[in-house]
């Protein structure tokens, strides 16, 4: 029975190290994209929608993502960054945002 509950443990403190991991790194990208203009080169457009999308199949990364989204959305970002991310939340967002 111990063994299980160790099992168990570990596989939380795991997911929970994942998940904050993912979630920096989506953080970390929207910032480097938020001064994203046309014409510039794409990395950074890449990066972020790339960090964006990845793990969406999961509903609460799905939801963290579409809150980072909002959240960007409504930051000092550059129009044209904001406008592809509301191209995004549009692919990710539920029917609320």
């Amino acid at each position: 029975m111990r063994s299980i509950h160790a099992f168990f443990y570990a596989v939380l403190v795991w997911t929970t190290t994942v998940a904050g991991a993912a979630a920096g790194e989506a953080t970390t990208a929207l910032e480097r994209f938020a001064s994203y203009r046309q014409g510039e080169p794409l990395s950074h457009l890449t990066a972020a929608r790339q960090t964006i999308f990845d793990g969406i199949g999961d509903e609460v990364v799905r939801a963290r993502r579409e809150n980072m989204l909002l959240t960007f959305i409504q930051s000092g970002a550059h129009v044209e960054a904001k406008a592809i991310a509301i191209e995004w939340l549009g692919i990710l967002g539920s029917e609320t945002s």
